[in-house]
C-alpha cells in the first residue's frame, strides 16, 4: 500500500485530469472516451462518432496535445 501523502498526490492528480478532459471541446472529449475508456478500435470510435477514420484519428490526437499543453503526459 502506498504511503498518504502518495495516495493523496495520486488523487489529485486523478482529480486534475478528470477536470481537464471534462473541459476539452465535446468531439475531442467523445472521441477520446471511446478511444481511451472504451478501448474502441480507431475505426469503431469512427463510426460511433460519425467520421472518417482520419477525423478520429485527428480527435484523439488533439486530445492527447491538449492534455499534454496542460501538464499531462509525456
Amino acid at each position: 500500500e502506498l504511503p498518504v501523502v502518495e495516495q493523496v498526490c495520486l488523487r489529485d492528480e486523478a482529480e486534475r485530469l478528470r477536470r481537464c478532459i471534462e473541459a476539452l471541446p465535446a468531439p475531442v472529449r467523445r472521441a477520446l472516451e471511446l478511444r481511451a475508456y472504451d478501448g474502441l478500435k480507431v475505426r469503431e470510435v469512427a463510426a460511433r462518432i460519425g467520421k472518417s477514420q482520419a477525423r478520429a484519428v485527428q480527435l484523439c490526437a488533439e486530445a492527447l496535445a491538449l492534455l499534454r499543453a496542460a501538464g499531462h503526459g509525456p
